[in-house]
């Protein structure tokens, strides 16, 4: 969370940076107060994760919070420049009621963009994140050619299926994680449209027992437990944490 804010105050946004720097791994363990073979050993297991990518100059970026940035700083601009054209067409009407005019037409393009911006986000997971390919990635079992991958997500989206779909479809997928050669990769599950299988009626209602450790509690305190086995609640627990989020203990789960 303390990475987050560093890349939230930085500039260039989405980047972190201390004193304008790229940080050490010893200078990051300073701000967080852990020790630092702790802390580049938590930085290598995010950053496998995909959770964070680095930049051409080593340092580690957000591309999540770049883009939301570029979205805003769009919209931002748009609405600007459409507040200026009618501000200068009414300007020449002249009259009494000139100025509550253009008030209301600067609401009128405000709501308008909102409401147009609001029409082009993606589907929100159920904690309130935007769901994307960096928060798909993490719950595949197999990290081959992720940048294929990449490609092969946004041509499933373009094709139709949301963002909660694929997330959806990957996480109740029956992988075969016993055989890990026969996981297909990534590509050749996206092509496919596999998230659009269905489970059995009987897997889908089994209860099983979980480790009540991973749900409900603060997502550094999850992140610092070891990461369970894939295709797990644990495990989705665990990787919603790296993106700063709890998760409650799902429904079909009991403690044992």
């Amino acid at each position: 969370m303390r990475l987050i804010c560093l890349a939230h105050f930085a500039k260039p946004y989405g980047h972190v940076l201390i004193g304008g720097k790229i940080p050490t791994a010893g200078q990051l363990a300073r701000v967080v107060g852990g020790a630092e073979t702790e802390v580049q050993s938590l930085l290598d297991e995010l950053e496998n994760q995909g959770v964070f990518e680095r930049s051409r100059a080593g340092g580690i970026q957000s591309r999540r919070m770049m883009r939301d940035a570029a979205a805003s700083e769009k919209g931002r601009k748009s609405v600007k420049k459409r507040w200026d054209q009618d501000t200068e067409n009414t300007s020449h009407s002249g009259g009494p009621n000139r100025l509550n005019g253009n008030h209301h037409i600067g609401t009128l393009i405000v709501q308008e963009a909102e409401a147009e911006a609001e029409r082009k986000s993606p589907p929100k997971s159920p904690s309130g994140g935007q769901i994307d390919f960096d928060e798909w990635w993490p719950f595949y079992p197999r990290k081959d050619a992720k940048d294929a991958a990449r490609k092969s997500y946004a041509a499933a989206i373009k094709a139709g299926a949301t963002p909660e779909e694929l997330l959806s479809g990957v996480k109740r997928y029956p992988f075969n994680r016993d055989e890990p050669k026969y996981i297909p990769m990534p590509t050749t599950w996206l092509n496919q449209g596999r998230w659009k299988a269905e489970l059995p009626l009987q897997q889908t209602a089994t209860v099983r027992t979980c480790d009540p450790r991973y749900f409900g509690r603060a997502p550094e305190v999850v992140r610092a437990l070891p990461e369970p086995r894939w295709s797990t609640p644990e495990h989705e627990a665990w990787v919603e944490a790296g993106h700063g989020r709890i998760m409650r203990l799902p429904e079909n789960c009991h403690v044992g």
